[in-house]
């Protein structure tokens, strides 16, 4: 009888550390997983404000790139861009002016997201947002 229980000892404590790790794991990669998707959601939300104010003022491409990037229309001194953003990731146009199919564009595309995940450290691209509003001005 001795022998059996000191053969099983250490199991407690393998199998322990095995769901552990499993558990910290799963965590940390549900972690990265919502963190992607308030990414992607909250740069959605400002090209829809983009978009919406391009649509609805007059035309001006680096507004609409400065509410993307500031959440307002000027760049204000010292702060920093919104998830590493910068203006080469933001294009708006306005696409056929004068028309009945007259239509703001704002696309932010080629940003970056990081991965806090221990196995999947690295930096992958974004899904490319891209917001498209008729112009009533």
């Amino acid at each position: 009888m001795r022998l059996r229980k000191s053969n099983r000892r250490g199991t407690t404590l393998i199998e322990g550390s095995l769901c552990i790790v499993t558990f910290l794991l799963t965590m940390i990669g549900i972690f990265d997983v919502g963190y992607l998707l308030f990414m992607q959601q909250s740069i959605v939300e400002r090209a829809q404000r983009a978009a919406r104010h391009g649509s609805v003022n007059t035309f001006d491409a680096t507004e609409i790139k400065n509410i993307v990037l500031y959440g307002q229309t000027s760049a204000p001194s010292g702060t920093a861009p919104a998830f590493g953003l910068n203006s080469s990731n933001i294009t708006a146009e306005r696409l056929d002016p004068g028309t009945t199919e007259d239509r703001i564009v704002v696309t932010v595309s080629n940003f970056n997201v990081t991965f806090f995940t221990p196995f999947i450290a690295k930096t992958i691209k974004g899904i490319p947002v891209r917001i498209s509003m008729s112009y009533e001005n």
